[in-house]
């Protein structure tokens, strides 16, 4: 099994060849996340052109292949979840948030 530092580049790498792969204009950062009693690493996923994307909690996907998981698998799920995620954001206008004028 590769070490922690290892499985996130090369993880991120096969997300984002996938995601090219799949015809999905998306956008990546890498960035710490940090939530009550927790913090992780996280693969921050945006369509282009949007503001508004979903965190991938890299550090679960590393657990998992530590727990037999393969690596493909851990991709292949990654990738759904992106799928997913995205497909069911909340749409609203974000202008509208940022249009102080409108108060």
């Amino acid at each position: 099994m590769m070490d922690y530092e290892q499985f996130k580049s090369d993880f991120t790498e096969a997300i984002k060849e996938a995601s090219y792969e799949g015809g999905m204009a998306l956008n990546f950062t890498e960035q710490t996340v940090e939530k009550v009693n927790t913090t992780y690493d996280a693969l921050t996923v945006m369509p282009e052109g949007s503001n508004v994307g979903m965190n991938i909690n890299i550090q679960n996907f590393y657990e998992n292949c530590e727990n037999g998981a393969s690596f493909e698998e851990a991709v292949s799920r990654a990738m759904g979840m992106i799928e997913q995620g995205l497909d069911n954001a909340p749409q609203f206008n974000l202008e509208a948030f940022e249009n102080y004028d409108l108060l």
